[in-house]
């Protein structure tokens, strides 16, 4: 078997056979104690002429209060233990109508059968316990987990031991009573001390390890004194409630140095929840009442509140073993409101009931008016507040979904759809591009990431860090990547529609222009009659306004333009009487290019722009130009030798702006420095075109 494999499964074994030895030795222990034949439904009332009082049946000798009291029953626990230490004895019954009898009964060994359903239900809490920690052991193995493995352990010591005097007829030896009395005592230590040291390690290690001897220490003492008695009444009460305190104490600390880690935070909500439940309903219903005298008076038994440690089981080995914690995560605030929900309610009742003791049904009618004005409005704004922010929306993003896939160029609808993201999701840490995408949105890291495929031309996304760290990835944000998938690929789709009607309208008015317009011109140029002539351009000006021309070609060549400007840049410079350094060689750049008009036009604004700026404020001697294309992206830059003038951002005039306009809306970017030594300007532009040797020969534009 692998290694891999092996490990897990070993350690998962030796839990549970640990687990079910303990759960084998207290049948047997059972099955070996004695039992008097008695009919169905009949109550023992005397053995052998003694008669049994209340507290000789009593489910758990602590609530007797002290330890005289307690010695005393160990002691009539013996006497009864004697008396049934023969083949037969007269006992004293009552039937289920209340008929009294009393004969000679035998006495023979405990079978299955005779075990009350009690005994079953703890041993089954305790084998639950030891199952959820074998399974979180089996996939961790650090110290959190050890202590998890310890606090189970515990539990099932005490749920076993306890269901074995708990489940007796009548009685057991004092001395074995009181040795199973204290081996419950020791599983409540192990379990409540375990709780302690989780707390103090889950999620986080807040304390170094040594400091863990200090509740070992401690709550070993409370154990000692109530094995020897070294007080007058036992501190076990004490000890449970101490414990309980002191782990929720190191709970809050946790819960608030795990606020900027969802997963923690989401198991650690888990963690705290089910504490909360399991160990404040079992002290409350089980081990208080007892402690204050209240026994008889008990909600239900302390054998059956060793189902409430179930919940605490349930909620560790989630937390521990984070299983899904991105589902769960919602679930427990809705728990947490309800149960914070039904303890206000209490409380103000119970307040008002000691105010108003002889008026409880007034003290109800204020419970239930402040309920209704007060506390359920609260908890509808509290519900608003902490679950509909949890998951992501884009009832308001719908503008910018659209505005993604309208964008102009690919670079540009790449920096708005991480922005689109960025708003919806809120993401702790920078967008990571995925040049392996999925084939679908998934969850990662236990719902700490989520993974985007590529859509169209953009690149899948992967977003860390749900609402900047305050919650995880979940199912409904999968739902929502699906929609704006859905919803950006529309918006494509259309669009690339109106651009493909666009640039066939567009050929159709290049063709009309160059076949119509230009003739028309050269004919007007080479007449000598002037009448012929104003007639020639008349008509030219009309056919102009019939086409209404947005842009002679749907793309350019960019050698063509980068010729062009340098003829007319060469020139305009010259007559300043400056020299320009523009290589000749630059032109190659465009040699295999086919550019949309937008950018030519915005290229040939913004190079004249800084021209005229450098003629005009620079007082130069000479002004220098290289272009350059490098992945896709164009880079324009000028500078002279001049004096300088300020950084664009504090520029006060408009030319400057309407670049960094135009360069903005293609997605591209530009950057300014002056010093005394003249000014340096660049630009990059993403070209997004086609090239020349990709296209059909019939598609090439000529020259």
């Amino acid at each position: 078997m692998n290694t891999l494999i092996f490990l897990p499964v070993f350690r998962f074994a030796l839990a549970m056979l640990v687990a079910f030895m303990i759960l084998a030795s207290a049948v047997v222990f059972m099955t070996s104690r004695p039992h008097i034949d008695l009919p169905p439904g009949a109550e023992l009332v005397s053995v052998n002429g003694i008669e049994i009082i209340p507290t000789d049946t009593i489910e758990e000798p602590d609530q007797l209060g002290t330890f005289a009291l307690m010695h005393a029953f160990f002691d009539r626990q013996t006497q009864f233990a004697a008396e049934l230490d023969a083949p037969s004895v007269m006992a004293g019954y009552r039937m289920p109508n209340g008929a009294l009898s009393e004969e000679a009964r035998p006495v023979r060994g405990t079978t299955l059968s005779d075990l009350p359903f009690v005994f079953w239900f703890q041993n089954a809490v305790g084998l639950f316990a030891m199952l959820a920690a074998a399974w979180v052991f089996s996939l961790r193995r650090d110290v959190g987990v050890i202590a998890f493995l310890a606090l189970s352990f515990g539990l099932q010591l005490s749920a076993a031991s306890a269901s074995l005097y708990g489940a007796r007829q009548l009685a057991l030896d004092g001395e074995l009573f009181q040795r199973l009395s204290n081996l419950n005592h020791l599983g409540t230590a192990i379990f409540g001390t375990s709780l302690v040291c989780l707390f103090m390690l889950f999620p986080r290690r807040i304390v170094p390890l040594g400091w863990l001897s200090v509740p070992i220490v401690v709550f070993g003492l409370f154990h000692l004194s109530d094995t020897y008695g070294w007080t007058e009444a036992p501190l076990y009460p004490v000890a449970i409630v101490s414990q309980l305190l002191v782990s929720l104490v190191f709970g809050v600390i946790q819960f608030r140095k795990s606020r900027n880690q969802p997963v923690d935070r989401a198991g650690l909500r888990w963690f705290l929840l089910s504490t909360f439940v399991g160990c404040i309903l079992f002290t409350m219903l089980s081990i208080v009442p007892g402690a204050l005298g209240l026994s008889e008076t008990l909600v239900i038994s302390q054998g059956y509140a060793f189902g409430f440690f179930t919940f605490i089981q349930v909620g560790l080995a989630l937390g521990i073993g984070r299983f899904r914690l991105f589902a769960l995560d919602r679930i427990s605030y809705q728990i947490w409101l309800w149960i914070s929900g039904a303890i206000l309610i209490l409380v103000i009742d119970g307040l008002l009931l000691i105010w108003l003791r002889e008026q409880p049904w007034a003290s109800l009618t204020i419970a239930l008016f402040i309920g209704s004005f007060l506390y359920f409005p609260l908890r509808q704004w509290l519900i608003n507040r902490l679950l509909s922010t949890r998951s992501a929306s884009i009832v308001d993003k719908v503008p910018q979904v659209v505005s993604v896939g309208l964008a102009p160029t690919r670079s540009a609808r790449e920096k708005k759809w991480d922005e689109l993201l960025h708003n919806i999701f809120s993401p702790a840490s920078q967008i990571e591009v995925l040049d392996a995408a999925p084939d679908r949105p998934q969850l990662g890291e236990n719902g700490l990431a989520l993974d985007i495929p590529a859509i169209m031309d953009l690149k899948g996304r992967r977003l860390r860090y749900a609402a900047l760290g305050r919650r995880l990835f979940n199912a409904s944000d999968l739902d929502l990547v699906g929609m704006l998938m859905q919803f950006h690929t529309v918006v494509l789709e259309s669009r690339e529609a109106f651009e493909t009607g666009a640039h066939q309208e567009r050929e159709r008015i290049s063709r009309d222009v160059h076949d119509n317009i230009g003739a028309q011109l050269l004919g007007a140029l080479h007449t000598s009659k002037e009448a012929r002539k104003d007639a020639l351009l008349r008509d030219t000006l009309t056919d102009l306004r019939t086409i209404v021309n947005q842009g002679f070609q749907s793309s350019l060549q960019l050698w063509d333009v980068l010729l062009d400007l340098r003829n007319e840049t060469t020139d305009r410079v010259e007559v300043r009487g400056l020299t320009l350094d523009w290589p000749i060689g630059d032109m190659a750049t465009g040699e295999d290019h086919l550019v949309p008009y937008t950018t030519m036009n915005a290229i040939r604004s913004i190079l004249r722009e800084v021209v005229s700026n450098a003629l005009k404020h620079a007082a130069a001697q000479k002004i220098s130009v290289r272009v350059s294309e490098e992945s896709g992206m164009l880079r324009l830059s000028v500078w002279d030798d001049g004096a300088g003038f300020e950084a664009m951002e504090n520029h006060k005039g408009n030319g400057l702006s309407n670049i960094k306009n135009r360069t903005d809306a293609l997605g591209g970017t530009c950057h300014l420095t002056s010093t005394d030594s003249g000014t340096r300007f660049g630009i990059e532009l993403p070209l997004d075109g086609i090239k020349m040797s990709e296209l059909p020969n019939e598609e090439k534009v000529p020259a």
